[in-house]
């Protein structure tokens, strides 16, 4: 059983790492959005400042940011490309904030729950309203109520969300209780 609780442990560490990740893009994209216009609201143009960059034409300007200016990856996957400092810094500030918050404890997360749990329904109002504020928003409505049952025959939605379902009621979600679970099953073999 001890063997379930270090696996455990182990995804609980993958999963902090792909969240972290997300976190890093997060911060990156908020420091970032405080520009007037938005870096991703138009295609750059090219070198000699006359035409559109061809790549950001044939794709669109908040791909060509996401790639070119906030992976900043390289054309090829021979091409090493360096390291990219800014999304270093912010995966690194998103490794601080969660290990303060787990230094901290859970004595002192109550307010920074009260923030972190009522801040996102304050954000999504914003949204709400500004979305409602769009040309055609009555047809996003409409169209988010108009239900597609021939889309429940195909397997590919059973697939995703038979994988939705296993993320999240999977074992890495227990960590934090088998952790516990150990060191209370190490406490009672060491008397």
């Amino acid at each position: 059983m001890g063997g379930i609780g270090f696996a455990s442990c182990i995804v609980c560490l993958f999963v902090a790492l792909y969240y972290n990740v997300i976190i890093g893009w997060s911060l990156f994209y908020f420091s970032q959005s405080f520009q007037h216009p938005l870096p991703w609201d138009q295609c750059p143009l090219s070198i000699f400042h006359l035409v559109v960059e061809p790549e950001c034409e044939k794709s669109s300007a908040t791909t060509y940011y996401w790639y070119r200016e906030a992976l900043n990856i390289s054309n090829s996957i021979t091409e090493g490309g360096g390291l990219n400092w800014k999304m270093t810094l912010c995966l690194l500030a998103a490794w601080i904030f969660v290990c303060l918050a787990m230094i901290k404890g859970i004595q002192s997360s109550g307010k920074v729950m009260y923030f972190s749990s009522l801040f996102p329904y304050v954000v999504l109002t914003c949204f709400l309203v500004r979305a409602l504020l769009l040309n055609g928003s009555i047809d996003g409505i409409r169209h988010m109520f108009t239900p597609k049952l021939e889309i429940m025959l195909e397997p590919k939605v059973w697939r995703e969300a038979a994988t939705q379902v296993f993320f999240a009621l999977g074992l890495g979600f227990g960590g934090g209780h088998c952790l516990l679970q150990l060191q209370q099953a190490r406490q009672q073999l060491s008397f």
